[in-house]
């Protein structure tokens, strides 16, 4: 059972990370696994804004399950 955790960034600008039944956050964007809400939400911004994963965030998170 996943929960959503509602982030808000901005009055106009919401993020949404959601915490898998392991009690990991997954970036919505790119599906990486992390053990804190606040790196996946660094995951997920660098993805939105870039389209791309950064190296150095997506070390600290575990691949997308499958």
């Amino acid at each position: 059972m996943e929960r959503t955790v509602n982030v808000n960034v901005g009055v106009e600008d919401k993020r949404m990370v959601k915490a898998n039944t392991q009690g990991e956050y997954v970036c919505e964007q790119c599906g990486f696994r992390y053990e804190t809400e606040s790196r996946a939400r660094q995951c997920e911004n660098w993805c939105r804004e870039h389209k791309s994963c950064n190296l150095e965030i997506i070390a600290h998170g575990k691949p997308p399950e499958e």
